[in-house]
């Protein structure tokens, strides 16, 4: 038997959160790897279109993991896109990010002057935040 080396590590995937649309057209997952170079992680979100079975990469940032469903073919992110959505910043504002899942960049919905460590929709339009 081989032993594990740093490389067989580096490969790891995982797989997390997986969450249908309404409609069940499509699911999105964050995709969990290993960054040896940091030693730490990337969050990135991957999408999985269930009529035509493919799949795509959705974020590429590294730091995407806190998502839900905004309609049918729209996320809601709560990440770090911008130079100032650092850390620091976060402990004391949360910016929260919408993507379309037909493609184009994600762009910031709203912010709120606290830090949130998760959120959950509660009606259209409508989130609570924990």
């Amino acid at each position: 038997m081989e032993k594990i080396t740093v490389s067989d590590i580096a490969n790891i995937r995982t797989i997390a959160d997986l969450r249908l649309n309404a409609s069940g057209s499509k699911a999105v997952f964050t995709v969990v790897s290993p960054d040896v170079k940091k030693n730490d992680y990337c969050w990135n979100l991957w999408m999985l279109d269930t009529e035509s079975k493919k799949v795509r990469q959705m974020t590429h940032l590294g730091k995407d993991s806190s998502f839900v469903w905004d309609d049918d073919s729209t996320l809601l992110l709560h990440t770090e896109r911008k130079p100032e959505d650092t850390p620091e910043k976060i402990a004391e504002k949360s910016v929260f990010y919408r993507l379309n899942t037909d493609g184009g960049e994600a762009y910031e919905a709203f912010s709120v002057d606290c830090n949130v460590s998760d959120i959950y929709p509660a009606g259209k339009g409508k989130y609570v935040l924990k």
